[in-house]
């Protein structure tokens, strides 16, 4: 569970087991922050919790102000997106509780990574994130697997539908999509939030 009433009673009591959960949405959704908080919560129910931060944006201090322990999660800040992949699956392999990764839009691909700026890439990513999609769903584990993901533009300008970074087969790997909508900033009136 989230330990978010409402949120766990659409889910049907939480996040599943042996499966693979996206959060999805615009900039500044709040995507990180909820999985922070569903880490928070498996970890209060005394679940061994892993993060894989390929957005290297893991702020100790931010962590916690959410009140998540430093030293129960296991941080990885792979940079190479199939390093990533050879994280996340021995964590599952290793039957840690919740694999978290955020996100799948900032894996990056090997050959882009080696290569210089001016080379074109076609692909390369949604094969990737693809490729991490099978192996997890192929490998025998009990983890829950919760990954953070953008919404996008099509290629050509907006589309009727969300596009994310992993491609169309992305959707047919994943059991749940929870997905983010900011309706406003919190504001700070009179010295409170």
């Amino acid at each position: 569970p989230f330990g978010i009433a409402d949120l766990d009673r659409i889910l049907n009591g939480g996040i599943p087991r042996h499966r693979i959960t996206v959060i999805t949405g615009p900039y500044s959704a709040g995507k990180s922050f909820l999985l922070q908080l569903f880490m928070k919560n498996a970890l209060e129910q005394g679940l061994q919790v892993a993060y894989i931060d390929s957005e290297q944006t893991f702020d100790p201090e931010w962590w916690a102000q959410v009140g998540l322990p430093l030293d129960k999660v296991l941080v990885s800040q792979p940079v190479i997106g199939e390093d990533a992949i050879n994280v996340a699956i021995g964590l599952v392999q290793a039957n840690v509780d919740v694999v978290a990764i955020d996100s799948l839009a900032a894996l990056v691909p090997h050959e882009e990574a080696e290569e210089g700026a001016e080379k074109k890439f076609f692909a390369l990513q949604p094969r990737l994130i693809g490729k991490l999609m099978r192996l997890l769903l192929s490998t025998k584990h009990n983890s829950a697997i919760v990954c953070t993901n953008q919404l996008r533009d099509a290629i050509g300008g907006p589309s009727p539908v969300d596009v994310m970074p992993g491609g169309m087969a992305l959707g047919f790997f994943m059991s749940i999509l929870l997905r983010c909508q900011r309706s406003g900033w919190i504001e700070e009136v009179n010295g409170k939030r």
